[in-house]
């Protein structure tokens, strides 16, 4: 991993710190605020190098498209929670759920101020591609049974889990796709809430 000079280390910590703040990434306007940038340009020119760097992966055209890249030996130990990878999420088509702990992983502190009650599911599918959550991504899940409309959620429909957004339509619930390709979810049958989903994660190979 190339070395960060030390404002780089400055934009890269101010972003790890909006994430912790606002527990999704920020935008562009936000982060220039943050840095006391006179204009957009300069935010945009340091995440273009963080990402070049391999720090982030950032997405220009999405509106909250940082995504804060794992590196072993990037975060000391000390900095860390370990929690539990508890099987997989279908974004798309649900599917079941694995509820066997799979094993524990180290998640940096920056994405959570307490590891109580969190947990992590793996993605599958594109249908939340335009929130960011991609295949194969690990979603930090917090564990609770009622959401804001608007919140990204764990829902569970018949022992099957999906990742969607809670919507509502003429005054009725139902899990809506990020991602055209993809139908929203208007459950006719009994589902519930399992979690809300208040960080990404993305493993990368160095």
């Amino acid at each position: 991993m190339k070395k960060l000079t030390r404002r780089q280390q400055e934009v890269f910590e101010t972003i790890i710190c909006l994430m912790k703040e606002q527990e999704y990434p920020p935008t562009i306007k936000e982060l220039t605020e943050r840095l006391g940038a006179a204009s957009r340009n300069t935010a945009v020119k340091h995440l273009a190098m963080l990402d070049r760097k391999g720090y982030i992966e950032w997405k220009k055209n999405t509106a909250r498209g940082i995504k804060v890249l794992e590196h072993k030996g990037l975060l000391d130990s000390r900095d860390e929670w370990s929690l539990p990878l508890v099987g997989a999420v279908t974004a798309g088509m649900p599917m079941l759920a694995e509820e066997n702990i799979e094993r524990y992983m180290p998640i940096p502190k920056y994405l959570l101020q307490v590891a109580e009650r969190h947990f992590l599911l793996r993605v599958r599918g594109e249908s939340m591609c335009n929130a960011g959550i991609l295949n194969g991504d690990l979603v930090v899940v917090r564990s609770q049974l009622e959401a804001d409309i608007g919140d990204i959620v764990v829902a569970l429909l018949e022992n099957e889990a999906t990742v969607k957004r809670l919507a509502v339509k003429d005054g009725q619930r139902y899990l809506k796709a990020e991602n055209p390709a993809f139908p929203d979810i208007f459950p006719g049958r009994e589902w519930s809430i399992q979690g809300k989903v208040v960080a990404l994660m993305r493993e990368t190979v160095v």
